[in-house]
């Protein structure tokens, strides 16, 4: 079994945080401090060993490793100090500062765009066990085999040609998606028509607003979900997907929504929302707000042990 060593500590990388904190919905915590998940055709195991140093097991791949190498650093965006950026939000915003404590070592996660629009698609009023129940039905029905793991087939992301067969929509219907099984086959149709480069094309060739406003003409992709893409699989660092958590956030900490009528995320607020924390964390502003997040909820939860 091959194995990759990172040049993650725990204070860089927290597994919990990272693979488990609504980014990706691909990976399960197996042991103690110990995730396996899919990553493109490789079926991977993120641990700690004794000194605390961050160990990768290649458990079944279709790649070469050289490929699982480079993939697991991109996607992980290892070339990336975590501790300058963490510095860098706490120096901006005193409440940051505060929170951050709680949520060491969370790293935004750059991952696959096409897996990414689909696992977003999916988050539409759902929580992360269901999203994760989806992705994995997703990949068995309509994914490749890469190999079986102490007795247990893994599949990769489906293609979205794959998606977009008539059949699909119904299919997905039968098992548990939803009204969001047409969304999936729509936008697979819609990706296909476009080409599926198009997608890579808003990563490498489109600014924010440009990628942001393209992805919403997908069916199901509202900005909530817009953002999320943006953010986690096409490099728009900067967006801000304003959810629950973070309108809860901006109405505590950040001045809005104190007026009674604003019990709600209009479309201007959304935006000025997003405008207000670029402002203060700058161009990695999503970072930052992927941070908050889990220190909120990290927060709540010792809280409630409190109490």
């Amino acid at each position: 079994m091959a194995k990759l060593e990172l040049p993650l500590s725990k204070e860089e990388f927290s597994f919990k945080y990272t693979l488990g904190g609504g980014q990706s919905f691909r990976w399960y915590e197996v042991e103690d401090d110990a995730w396996l998940g899919v990553l493109g055709k490789s079926v991977l195991k993120f641990y700690r060993t004794e000194d605390s140093s961050t160990r990768c097991s290649i458990l079944s791949t279709l790649d070469s490793f050289e490929e699982v190498q480079r993939q697991v650093n991109d996607f992980l965006r290892t070339n990336i100090d975590i501790k300058s950026l963490y510095d860098k939000w706490n120096e901006a915003d005193g409440y940051f500062n505060e929170l951050s404590k709680a949520a060491p070592g969370v790293r935004l996660l750059r991952q696959d765009p096409l897996e990414c629009l689909f696992a977003f698609i999916c988050s539409s009023n759902n929580n992360i066990p269901r999203i994760t129940g989806m992705m994995a039905k997703l990949c068995r029905h309509y994914g490749e085999p890469i190999g079986a793991v102490e007795g247990e087939m893994y599949h990769s992301f489906p293609r979205a040609r794959v998606l977009a067969d008539p059949k699909v929509e119904e299919e997905l219907r039968q098992l548990g998606f939803g009204y969001r099984a047409r969304y999936i086959n729509q936008t697979a149709k819609a990706l296909v028509e476009q080409k599926e480069e198009w997608l890579q094309g808003l990563r490498s060739q489109a600014d924010y607003l440009t990628a942001r406003e393209a992805l919403t003409t997908l069916p199901g992709v509202g900005p909530k979900v817009a953002d999320c893409v943006c953010l986690m699989g096409l490099d728009k660092l900067e967006a801000i997907p304003v959810d629950t958590h973070v309108w809860q956030v901006a109405q505590r900490h950040y001045g809005f929504g104190r007026a009674k009528t604003s019990r709600t995320v209009t479309a201007k607020l959304y935006a000025d929302i997003g405008s207000h924390l670029r402002s203060i964390f700058g161009q990695n502003a999503g970072w930052a707000q992927s941070v908050l997040f889990c220190g909120e909820l990290e927060s709540k939860k010792l809280m409630k042990q409190h109490h």
